[in-house]
């Protein structure tokens, strides 16, 4: 009778502490996507196997924590981003983010559809050394990316920071620029232009 109880007793506390312990154990195993992607910074080079217009600049931002900003070309666009092994999801939350709606040369705004409907239908990714390349469902690369050196910001770091504008698509902005951003710990940020 004491053993039965015994090994009940050990079949209970199995059965109980495994969820638990698988849950509190994916908590604390990074995943490994997620990491090698969180907190890098791309500039496009190249959408469905054309390079991108010359002065045309094209980014893509990805935080740490699941969050993403870019340029577009002639918008900017944020939204949030996914990754396990090899897959990718951009804009996996339909209620959250969005591109701005400026217009511009029709050269430019033709590569910023295509290179948005390449993002948004990302499904696996490569990285090889200084390059992201972006594939679609069927396996057909969309965008090559290289990366954007010395981008080591988190997106918690940026919390009460203001900063000034320098350069714009790599021209340097004018000496009288007034053009400032800052960004809040509660998520707002506030721009002039």
């Amino acid at each position: 009778v004491e053993m039965k109880r015994l090994v009940t007793g050990l079949i209970l506390i199995t059965v109980i502490l495994t969820p638990v312990l698988l849950l509190f154990s994916s908590c604390y195993h990074a995943n490994p996507a997620k990491a090698r992607l969180g907190g890098t910074a791309w500039a496009a080079v190249s959408i469905n196997g054309t390079p991108t217009i010359n002065n045309s600049y094209l980014s893509l931002y990805l935080w740490s924590d699941g969050l993403l900003w870019g340029n577009a070309g002639i918008n900017t666009y944020d939204s949030k981003w996914v990754a396990e092994g090899d897959h990718i999801k951009f804009g996996s939350d339909p209620n959250y983010g969005g591109v701005t709606t400026l217009g511009g040369p029709e050269n430019f705004e033709q590569q910023e559809d295509a290179y948005l409907k390449g993002l948004w239908a990302a499904s696996t990714f490569k990285v090889n050394g200084d390059q992201l390349r972006l594939y679609d469902v069927e396996g057909a690369e969309s965008i090559v990316f290289d990366r954007i050196p010395g981008h080591k910001v988190k997106a918690d770091e940026l919390a009460n920071t203001a900063w000034r504008l320098e350069t714009v698509n790599g021209q340097k902005a004018t000496d009288n620029s007034s053009a400032r951003l800052a960004i809040y710990s509660n998520g707002i940020a506030y721009g002039q232009a």
